[in-house]
This record gives structure tokens, C-alpha cells and sequence, in this order.
């Protein structure tokens, strides 16, 4: 069984993908959870075992059965393999770091290190490729939700740009072989669960100037972005890029512009109105 020379986590392939593998984790521990409470012995044992071989079917992603159907495997041999990948993984994970090197394996994720500035680039331009197709889903459901017919208008406008800007994204990704979808951006994430959130605390009365608010902070967000990029594309002497990344970041301020001038003229005015007068609308948060 190989070891990566770097940490204690062995690297040898199994036959169970990393989805099969956290299924598989999560419910080996429903299992020994539920052997754990009162009930029948035998009940108790059976539920065990079959637990402790689910976890050890998801920890060490390999599976003596699959490897018997698929593989003609006799199923001796592919337990005694199973047994002795359980009894290894145990000795090596003795340390914290290595047993979340394992729940980062099982998810599926990886263990990359940033040691160069080509790498910082790819990663952060996963990102933001990440970042704006969540921004483009909220901008569509912001557009189904807010009252203000300059505020629809605009967001309907600004969700063919994203869409336009999402594919040139792509293209630049695919350009330096990363893929796009590699590094979710989870600051994103956050920023637009606080958006639903908002929208479901917020009075009618007020619910599109607060949404309106909250789209803006995720506009300055993505605006930091871009000039972050822009620079690092300029540090490996992608000139072209980093200035699609400078166009990217000045059509995101002009939208906050227009965004602010709304608010004060209009958005703001209006969220002063009683809750009885105003008109009411509902965003879908799922």
C-alpha cells in the first residue's frame, strides 16, 4: 500500500468512488449509533457489525463484495484485503492531520499546495468563475422578487452579462488547463445565504431596498476580485487577461452606481412608507 510522502494517509486506488465512500461512512456510523442503544443482542450485533464494515468500506474505499461482483474476486480473498487496508489505516491515522486528510479524500477534495504564482492564478480564477454563477442564479431570483420596476429592468440586463462573462471565464480557465469548477467559493456562499436571509426577515415595505443593499455588498465583493486577478495576470504577463478582468470589475461598479442612485431616489424613499401601503413580493430561496 503506497504512502503519500508527505502525510501518513495511504494512497493505494480502491474500487468505491468518493461519493460511495461518504455514503457509505455516514451510514456505518447511523448504524453503530443505532447498535449503541438499547434492543435485542442479536439486533445489537448485527447492526454493529454491519456498521464497522461500512465504515471500513468508506475509509479505506474498498469493498470485498463489489470486488467480487465486478471483479471475480473470491470474496476471501477481497475480506482479507479489506481487513489488512482497515488495520493499516488505523496505525496511520494516529494524528488529527491525518485523519482530516481523510475526510478531505473521501469528500473528494484535495490537498494542492499554492507554491507559485500560476497556481494562485488558476485557483483564484476558479473562483470567481464559481462566484459569478452563483451571483448569476441570485441576480435571477432577485429579478423575480423585488417590486421596483428600474430595479427588474436592470437585473434582468445585468444576468445576460454575467452569463456572457461566466463563458469568457471558461474559456481563460480552459486556456491554462484548470478546471472550472475545482474550487467552489464559498465567501460567495455566505454573502448570498445572507441575501436569502433578508429577504425572508425583511417587511415588504422595505425588502428591495435591503435586497438591493446586500446585492451591492456582493458587487464590492466581486469588484476586490477582479482587481486581485487583474494584478496577478499582469504579474505573469497575461496583459489581454488582466485587462478583461479591469472590464469585468468597471461593469460591476457601474452597476453599483446605477444601484446606489435607485436606492437614494427611489428604494430608500419608499422603504419609509407604512408596511400597509407597500407592495409585497416574495423571493424564493430554494
Amino acid at each position: 500500500m503506497a504512502l503519500d510522502r508527505r502525510s501518513s494517509f495511504p494512497t493505494e486506488t480502491g474500487n468505491v468512488t468518493g461519493a460511495e465512500r461518504w455514503i457509505s461512512l455516514a451510514a456505518g456510523v447511523g448504524l453503530t449509533l443505532a447498535a449503541a442503544r438499547r434492543g435485542n443482542p442479536l439486533r445489537r450485533l448485527l447492526l454493529s457489525t454491519a456498521g464497522a464494515s461500512l465504515i471500513s468500506r468508506g475509509a479505506t474505499g474498498y469493498c470485498a463484495m463489489k470486488a467480487a461482483l465486478n471483479d471475480n474476486r473470491p470474496l476471501r480473498a477481497g475480506l482479507q484485503e479489506q481487513w489488512q487496508r482497515t488495520r493499516q489505516g488505523v496505525r496511520q491515522l494516529r494524528t488529527p492531520s491525518a485523519i482530516g486528510e481523510l475526510g478531505r479524500r473521501v469528500l473528494g477534495g484535495t490537498t494542492q499546495s499554492i507554491d507559485n504564482m500560476h497556481t494562485l492564478y488558476a485557483i483564484e480564477l476558479q473562483e470567481l468563475h464559481s462566484a459569478e454563477q452563483q451571483m448569476r442564479t441570485l441576480v435571477d431570483k432577485l429579478a423575480g422578487a423585488v417590486v421596483h420596476a428600474e430595479i427588474v429592468t436592470r437585473l434582468s440586463s445585468y444576468a445576460n452579462e454575467l452569463r456572457a462573462r461566466i463563458l469568457e471565464l471558461e474559456g481563460i480557465l480552459m486556456s491554462i488547463g484548470a478546471p472550472p469548477r475545482a474550487h467552489p467559493d464559498q465567501a460567495m456562499r455566505a454573502l448570498i445565504n445572507e441575501s436569502h436571509k433578508m429577504a425572508q426577515i425583511a417587511a415588504p415595505n422595505i425588502r428591495d431596498a435591503a435586497l438591493v443593499a446586500s446585492l451591492q455588498r456582493i458587487i464590492h465583493y466581486k469588484i476586490a476580485g477582479y482587481g486581485t486577478i487583474a494584478a496577478y495576470a499582469k504579474a505573469l504577463g497575461r496583459t489581454e487577461e488582466a485587462a478583461r478582468f479591469a472590464a469585468f470589475a468597471d461593469q460591476d461598479k457601474n452597476v453599483d452606481e446605477e444601484l446606489t442612485q435607485v436606492a437614494k431616489d427611489t428604494l430608500n424613499p419608499d422603504a419609509n412608507r407604512s408596511p400597509e401601503r407597500a407592495p409585497t413580493a416574495e423571493m424564493r430561496t430554494h
